[in-house]
């Protein structure tokens, strides 16, 4: 009888930890797509995260473009985003806290978002997001 009772109790443990070992990955790839930022490029210490219709192609050559310019380099990390609404895209830089209040900095980011407009998306619309960590926008400036 203790024999019948311990094979019940193993295979009950047996069953636990089945489930764990099959839930955990299971919730870890729900963990993941909650901060789905897109597909990632790497240019330097940069990083760049684009979402479809934006291509990969046109990713890249942002990319490219951001590693000429200085912006992405092998000193800082820096993460963008470039994303596409209806026909405006959207360029988003994570920035330090309190940077997207800093009315000085205002004019650099017209400036550098109407060089990505020019250079990189052939003269589109273009707004400049100003973003936390997460890429949640802090500060949207149209360019």
């Amino acid at each position: 009888m203790n024999l019948l009772k311990n094979k019940i109790s193993l295979a009950m443990n047996f069953r636990k930890y089945l489930i764990v070992i099959v839930l955990i990955p299971i919730l870890s790839l729900f963990l993941q797509s909650c901060d789905n930022y897109g597909e990632k490029l790497e240019f330097g210490k940069g990083e760049l995260y684009y979402k479809a219709p934006v291509s990969k192609e046109l990713a890249n050559k942002l990319g490219n473009f951001l590693l000429e310019s200085g912006f992405f380099g092998n000193e800082n990390a820096v993460s963008v985003q470039l994303l596409k609404e209806n026909d405006v895209y959207q360029f988003r830089m994570v920035v330090q806290e309190g940077k997207e209040k800093d009315e000085s900095l205002t004019d650099v980011f017209k400036l550098f978002g109407s060089q990505i407009a020019e250079a990189v998306l052939d003269g589109a619309k273009l707004e400049y997001h100003l973003c936390d960590k997460y890429f949640k926008t802090l500060k949207v400036i149209n360019i």
